[in-house]
């Protein structure tokens, strides 16, 4: 039985990471896709792609993120 809690909560970590490793580090974004598909969601990079920009949520939450409106604090870049 799926949980979309469960699944909210994993798409927002989709993109704390992504911004981290994107936005902060300033990998290159098929680097970053790659990472987070290989190494550490198992997601393909299409599906990661998709949660992150075509989910409206998800979307707005990068873009807060990206424009400094939300701060992550040193122990949720640490868990990305």
């Amino acid at each position: 039985m799926r949980n979309s809690e469960l699944k909210k909560k994993r798409d927002k970590r989709i993109v704390e990471t992504f911004y981290k490793l994107y936005d902060v580090q300033r990998l290159r974004m098929d680097d970053v896709l790659e990472t987070l598909s290989q190494d550490i969601f198992f997601l393909s990079v299409d599906y990661i792609y998709n949660i992150i920009f075509y989910n409206k949520d998800n979307k707005d939450y990068y873009e807060q993120l990206v424009n400094g409106a939300l701060v992550l604090s040193k122990k949720q870049l640490k868990a990305c």
